[in-house]
């Protein structure tokens, strides 16, 4: 019997130890095989084509390539030959007991890790789910889990092995017996567990992964996203890293928070439902990169309609578009930029007592006859002229003014890419670059501009797209 050759970093384990390991190893897998549950009479032999990896004939027959190499006795699974013949080993994966768990997939999981989590396998994850591709899962998917064991006790967490880290060395870095830690994970082959792998390994720190550069730990709520609305990310941050981001071919901005990296993004109202790619980077002080990809769910956000009537001198107003696009920039100027520092904590208040006559999203005609249309982007609070204004927020005022269309308008900048705009008061009480604190009086409602009674009409904008501002007053964002 020959031993395997490790790194000069390893080698203070005895090369006699080195063996133990792999002959008790060996023995297990021997036992397993027996008690595999095969049938020898219903043994299937593939005779391997030209282009096939020991990775593809495993997905063909629903195995594994673990599974391929052992009962084929193959140490060294890229030196498969055309014309090879190899035994198939049947796989039976439990269902267990009781009825499946829904499941909704997240930002930050991958069928590795949910099955790990869960002490079940990808395999059975995807047969289960009739998953033919792991990486077409997205964010917001409904999965169904049947456990096949009990749950993990505190102390261990799910870690992905980086190159050129291999499990046999992750073993021996944890202090854990090869053996015990390939039963735990349901491994036959440690020589076959690639870099990249999800598995449970112990904790440090009281749960904290074990390696900390191996991927990217990330939080997104809500899920799934809806259009029109907000969604927040926060992700692990190592010391001295550099984090940033893409979403549907937008950047996305990240601010530290303590031990995590944060970001709120806004999705237009117009998006189409559907799956849109998001990727996130993570550049620790060596200059190593983990990377984070997945496709998110954006649904429908259920907007209503309706009709707007104008007097002749207010649908003149709208008669040239150039007049309304140059005031529309104007906002998107002042509400679009990025202070890499959040002033807001918790819930945003409301910021006026009112009744809420028109929301967010609402498309909209004036005058029909006219086919002027479009969505209504914010959220009007009716209520009599003089009635306080309230910041929902701290933040810091970025403009003071009044516009045609808007009236005498309040716009606030509240870090991290959040702004509130506030149209249509009749008086106002701040000044560009006041610091203003959550609940401060700001101004007064009242009828300015295009307006056809006394309201607030109160606009959020992420990351230069305007959102429902009703939403931040009910979830919380990081």
């Amino acid at each position: 019997m020959s031993c395997v050759w490790f790194p000069r970093k390893f080698r203070a384990v005895t090369a006699a130890t080195m063996c133990f390991l792999l002959i008790s190893v060996g023995s297990r897998y021997g036992h397993a095989q027996q008690d595999d549950g095969t049938d020898p009479a219903t043994i299937t032999i593939h005779i391997v084509q030209q282009g096939e990896t020991i990775e593809t004939i495993a997905t063909r027959y629903n195995t594994t390539a673990a599974r391929i190499a052992q009962a084929n006795s193959i140490g060294d699974t890229s030196a498969l030959s055309v014309g090879m013949r190899l035994i198939i080993p049947q796989t039976t994966i439990s269902v267990g007991s009781g009825a499946p768990e829904e499941f909704e997939i997240g930002l930050g999981d991958s069928l590795s890790l949910i099955a790990a989590q869960h002490r079940t396998t990808s395999v059975a994850l995807a047969q289960s789910n009739r998953i033919a591709n792991p990486e077409a899962i997205y964010v917001g998917q409904i999965i169904y889990i049947q456990r096949t064991g009990e749950d993990f006790e505190s102390g261990w967490a799910p870690a992905r092995l980086s190159a050129p880290e291999s499990f046999i060395e992750l073993a021996i870095r944890t202090n854990q017996s090869l053996i015990s830690l390939a039963i735990v994970n349901s491994i036959d082959n440690p020589l076959l567990v690639m870099s990249g792998s999800v598995v449970m390994a112990p904790a440090f720190d009281g749960g904290k992964a074990v390696l900390s550069l191996t991927g990217i730990a990330a939080k997104l709520h809500p899920i799934p996203l809806e259009q029109g609305r907000t969604g927040g990310i926060t992700v692990n941050d190592v010391e001295g890293s550099q984090t940033s981001g893409e979403f549907n071919g937008k950047p996305i901005e990240f601010i530290r928070d303590g031990r995590t990296k944060s970001a709120v993004v806004g999705i237009d109202r117009w998006t189409k439902p559907g799956v849109y790619p998001i990727k996130i980077q993570q550049t620790d002080s060596a200059g190593h990169v983990a990377t984070l990809e997945r496709r998110v769910l954006i649904i429908n956000g259920n907007y209503q309609n309706e009709d707007i009537r104008l007097s002749a001198e207010e649908a003149s107003a709208l008669d040239n578009p150039q007049f309304i696009a140059d005031e529309s920039a104007y906002i998107a100027e002042k509400m679009g930029g990025f202070t890499p520092e959040r002033y807001w904590h918790g819930l945003f208040q409301l910021p006026a007592a009112g009744v809420l006559t028109s929301t967010f999203g609402t498309t909209r005609l004036y005058n029909e006859e006219n086919g002027v249309s479009s969505y209504h982007l914010g959220n009007d609070l009716a209520a009599q002229t003089g009635t306080p204004i309230y910041a929902p927020a701290d933040g810091i005022v970025v403009d003071t003014g009044e516009l045609t269309l808007r009236g005498l308008v309040t716009i606030i900048d509240h870090g991290g890419g959040v702004y509130t705009g506030y149209w249509h008061q009749s008086s106002i009480l701040v000044r560009p670059r006041d610091e203003i604190k959550a609940g401060q009086q700001i101004g007064t409602i009242g009828n300015t501009g295009l307006s056809t009674a006394s309201h607030l009409h109160w606009e959020l904008w992420v990351g230069g797209v305007p959102v429902d501002s009703m939403q931040w007053v009910r979830e919380l964002f990081p």
